[in-house]
């Protein structure tokens, strides 16, 4: 099971990879194959109306979700840069600790 988690990130990139493009594909062979053919003019222009207005209401929602994952990204990022300090600032008391120790109490 160890394994698996030691992949599991280029797991889900694979997977963010393939999904647009497999969407890609079926929407070209679907336009190259069936639109003019299959479905009336009309029909094309609802659907060419329909796909401006999905665009129009999912990319403020998706927007929205990218700024909210920005800025938790930033809030983790900050807490991460702090803890980092915190570690730094203990480092060095223990290394002068030591500095001292080895001066005075070195046989």
């Amino acid at each position: 099971m160890q394994h698996l988690k030691k992949y599991q990130n280029i797991y889900y990139c694979l997977i963010g990879i393939a999904i647009p493009i497999i969407t890609f594909a079926v929407v070209w062979w679907f336009y190259k194959n069936t639109a003019g053919i299959f479905i009336p003019a009309k029909i094309v222009e609802n659907l060419g109306q329909f796909g401006d207005y999905f665009g129009g209401v999912l990319n403020p929602i998706f927007n929205f979700y990218v700024i909210v994952i920005l800025v938790l990204t930033l809030k983790f990022q900050s807490d991460a840069h702090k803890t980092t300090k915190e570690e730094i600032v203990s480092q060095k008391e223990m290394a002068r600790l030591e500095q001292f120790k080895s001066t005075f109490f070195n046989f």
